[in-house]
């Protein structure tokens, strides 16, 4: 099962193959942005906190079971890589939605959160910089299938 992550909704209808493009932008970008090894962000576009003293240590040293090494010195959570690899997507043309969210390691995502690690939350589902990236693509395909002339478009949650 796919916990959802963000549930994006247009008022206007795109077709699938503009949903497949919005797909593969949004979760790439997500990766990017949350697992960085330099300068990982959480879904408000902060930093990762520090870890604790003693795991911190464990991390540097290459000492976690089943650890990914190119991960020893940052604060993305990742140690296996696992969650990151579990991050998956879907969309619904019918909803005109995208759902970002985890199936085998979602379980992870609540210890995370219960040491101010968020990946999401209600308040910032995912970091403002995917919206970014995305909307290049998101305009593109506006103009590709929009009729000349003037439009309005609503953009934000669903209700």
């Amino acid at each position: 099962m796919l916990q959802v992550l963000k549930k994006y909704s247009w008022n206007y209808a795109f077709d699938t193959r503009a949903f497949e493009i919005f797909e593969a932008v949004a979760v790439n970008e997500y990766r990017k942005i949350t697992f960085d090894k330099s300068n990982p962000r959480m879904s408000d576009d902060r930093p990762f906190p520090k870890y604790s003293r003693g795991y911190g240590n464990r991390k540097q040293a290459n000492k976690l079971k089943r650890q990914n090494g190119q991960y020893s010195n940052s604060t993305a959570p990742v140690v296996s890589g696992d969650l990151m690899l579990d991050t998956n997507s879907s969309f619904s043309v019918k909803d005109n939605a995208i759902f970002i969210g985890w199936s085998s390691h979602a379980y992870k995502l609540k210890h995370l959160r219960d040491n101010g690690r968020f990946l999401t939350s209600r308040s910032n589902p995912i970091n403002p910089e995917v919206i970014k990236k995305l909307m290049p693509s998101f305009n593109k395909e506006l103009k590709r299938i929009m009729p000349k002339g003037t439009h309005t478009i609503n953009i934000g949650k669903k209700k």
